[in-house]
Formats: C-alpha cells, sequence, structure tokens
C-alpha cells in the first residue's frame, strides 16, 4: 500500500474518527458508572410516606 502525499488527509481523518469514538464511549461508559453508583447510595431526604 503506498503512502502518498495525497492520503495523509485521510488517514487524519480516521485517526480522528477514531479518537472521537472512543470519546464517545468513554464518556458513555463514565456517565453509566455515575448513575449505578448514584442508584446506589440511600436517599438523603427521606419522602415522606402517608399511612
Amino acid at each position: 500500500m503506498r503512502t502518498g502525499p495525497g492520503n495523509r488527509g485521510r488517514s487524519e481523518m480516521v485517526v480522528l474518527l477514531l479518537l472521537a469514538l472512543l470519546a464517545v464511549v468513554a464518556l458513555a461508559v463514565f456517565l453509566y458508572y455515575v448513575f449505578v453508583v448514584l442508584s446506589g447510595l440511600p436517599n438523603p431526604v427521606p419522602t415522606p410516606t402517608t399511612g
């Protein structure tokens, strides 16, 4: 495979696309674990129960 000066722009676009995809996946995993941790915490202000 020949890598000439005209092929550099496309390879840079592929690298940027992969980095953007990695950032989106990392954000999704981070938000998932934040949601899991926050849902596991007890409720700081208990809601009044009518009984």
